[in-house]
């Protein structure tokens, strides 16, 4: 009996972990619980801080580098963001025109699409009209 208690505590505990995966994930949509998750202060405003840390920790620019070269070329770019208008031309990311996204320009880029009115911070309705299915 013993054996079958750890076994289920196993299960229930990788469940957890792999849900906590796969919300971060290549499949995960980035939907209102991880605005929560983000939203350390819980006034329900994402500000640069609270989107760096979120940013961070679902590790989205791995999830885009297919290739880990540590940077996204158009191509990379392509197979994601073809499904989502809100993102617009790769060239638009692109802010020292090398063709190439380096971390940082990603997570700028996203910053600012999900900042429709560029006020700094990120609304709750920001972030649902900008989703990303990545």
């Amino acid at each position: 009996m013993p054996k079958t208690l750890l076994s289920t505590a196993t299960v229930a505990a990788l469940a957890v972990a792999l849900g906590g995966c796969a919300a971060a994930g290549s499949g995960a949509r980035f939907d209102e619980r991880m605005f929560d998750r983000w939203d350390l202060n819980r006034d329900g405003l994402l500000d640069a801080t609270e989107f760096d840390t979120g940013w961070t920790a679902a590790n989205r620019f791995a999830v885009w580098d297919r290739d880990r070269d540590g940077f996204l070329d158009e191509n990379e770019w392509n197979v994601r963001a073809r499904n989502n208008a809100a993102m617009g031309p790769f060239a638009a990311w692109d802010a020292d025109r090398d063709n190439r996204l380096d971390p940082l320009e990603f997570r700028t880029g996203a910053y600012e699409m999900w900042d429709n009115d560029r006020d700094t911070r990120i609304t709750r309705a920001e972030w649902i009209r900008a989703q990303i299915t990545p």
